[in-house]
């Protein structure tokens, strides 16, 4: 992970060699010159995951859900922790539109995994605020996408190689 521009490089989890620059809400492909990674490459549901992360029914929905994780209480909204991160990142899977529903759960190990991609001391600093939350929110959902992906091309490569 290498800071940038208020931002934070992350290595593409698709192909290794590209960089996502994560700025916010804002994501850009950076493609070094001996990069192999394209739209083509990129599979279906890290595709629609980074469509539907654009969208202003995510940003709802995201705000929708840390309210429910933060329990109703008041917050000043700094220094959110692990805990209310976790559950945000549930409850917005939960309300992912389909075909992207059908993408398992993330469970406290893959977000701590993802999370640390950004954000190394998460687990003990928590999450500085909600700019911060909604990134880092996305960066899981991101991962799970490319997870899912990955996982489909094993199983349609194991399946071709049975017959």
């Amino acid at each position: 992970v290498v800071l940038c521009c208020g931002g934070v490089w992350v290595v593409c989890v698709v192909c290794v060699v590209c960089v996502v620059c994560v700025c916010g809400t804002m994501y850009r492909r950076q493609l070094s010159s001996e990069s192999s990674c394209s739209s083509a490459i990129m599979g279906s549901v890290t595709l629609a995951m980074e469509e539907y992360l654009s969208t202003t029914t995510f940003a709802e929905c995201l705000q929708k859900a840390y309210c429910a994780a933060r329990g109703g209480g008041g917050s000043n909204d700094r220094n959110i922790s692990a805990q209310v991160l976790r559950e945000t990142c549930l409850e917005v899977h939960a309300s992912l539109p389909s075909p992207l529903d059908e993408i398992p759960d993330p469970d406290a190990a893959f977000v701590e995994r993802a999370v640390a991609t950004v954000l190394p001391d998460v687990s003990r600093s928590g999450v500085r605020d909600e700019e911060e939350l909604e990134m880092v929110v996305q960066v899981v959902l991101l991962q799970l996408a490319a997870a899912t992906d990955k996982l489909g091309g094993i199983v349609q490569d194991a399946e071709e190689d049975d017959s």
